[in-house]
């Protein structure tokens, strides 16, 4: 499988079929952000002020529960078991939960 970026939404090929599944959604003026997360077949992508973990095998929502910032994410890292990600005027630092831990905010700094 193949993800590809546009300016509103990211697309999963299947290489083998050439069918197109659309993950998610965008809102309407915000640039999709998408971070793979390194052993597991999860991508994080974030639409807009919610991010979506994405079952790649699937195409479909993850176990893991969204994220979610008082504003859409300008870029988003991965520091295990952390997520990072820059909000306009500051970075926000969340742990990682999973299907039984809730995720929660960890640090917020001021840029």
């Amino acid at each position: 499988e193949i993800c590809v970026g546009y300016a509103a939404q990211y697309s999963l090929v299947h290489d083998a079929t050439g069918d197109v599944v659309e993950l998610l959604p965008g809102e309407a003026g915000v640039n999709p952000v998408l971070l793979h997360l390194p052993g597991c077949e999860e991508v994080l992508v974030a639409t807009g002020r919610v991010a979506t973990f994405v079952d790649l095998r699937s195409a479909g929502a993850a176990a893991r529960s969204p994220l979610a910032w008082e504003a859409p994410p300008l870029a988003l890292a991965l520091s295990p078991p952390y997520v990072l990600a820059l909000l306009p005027g500051h970075l926000v630092v969340t742990l990682l939960g999973d299907a039984d831990r809730p995720h929660s905010a960890v640090q917020s700094v001021a840029l």
